[in-house]
């Protein structure tokens, strides 16, 4: 089961580090921009989902001692202000909380979008109406604003029941 996930986890990553970095993680190239994104790829696995590093070493297709040479090198990418931004945006679309958006096809996507467009004008409907009903309400708060401040000027809280019981009797009286 367990590495099930590891490689659902490292496809996921795959995708994330392939796109940032332009690279084919795979490639068997020892070129200096896919050996860069196969250190961010690494490090990843290592520190977010704590893989052993023969688990990534498996990843990659490589022996255990190139990932530990990735590690090692991985304060390369610290000292490059391209590769560390390139680095944290995988490293940020990698943790991030999973999002439906990720694993959804594009039609399904375009769906998704249209669905949460339609709430937001649900929403905003609801909040205009609210808003109206606030204005009313603060307009009848005008209106009886001395009635208001009569009875917290004069009746104390534990008079209530009474006050109202008496102002109702006055007012079915009229």
């Amino acid at each position: 089961m367990k590495s099930k996930v590891y490689t659902t986890n490292s496809k996921q990553l795959q995708k994330i580090i392939e796109t940032v970095f332009d690279v084919n993680l795979l490639d068997k190239s020892r070129r200096r921009e896919i050996v860069e994104a196969r250190i961010a790829y690494s490090n990843i696995l290592h520190e977010v989902n704590n893989l052993t590093i023969s688990a990534i070493a498996k990843t990659l297709g490589k022996n255990h001692a190139t990932v530990i040479h990735y590690l090692k090198h991985f304060h390369y990418i610290q000292m490059d202000n391209e590769l560390w931004n390139k680095y944290l945006q995988c490293y940020n679309s990698y943790t991030e909380k999973a999002h439906p958006v990720h694993d959804m096809e594009l039609q399904k996507c375009k769906n998704y979008v249209y669905s949460l467009e339609n709430k937001i004008n649900v929403l905003t409907l609801n909040i205009n109406r609210l808003k109206n009903e606030q204005e009313k309400f603060n307009i009848m708060n005008e209106e009886y604003a001395p009635l208001y401040k009569l009875i917290k000027e004069r009746v104390k809280p534990q008079q209530v029941e009474q006050v109202t019981r008496r102002l109702n009797t006055y007012l079915n009286g009229i």
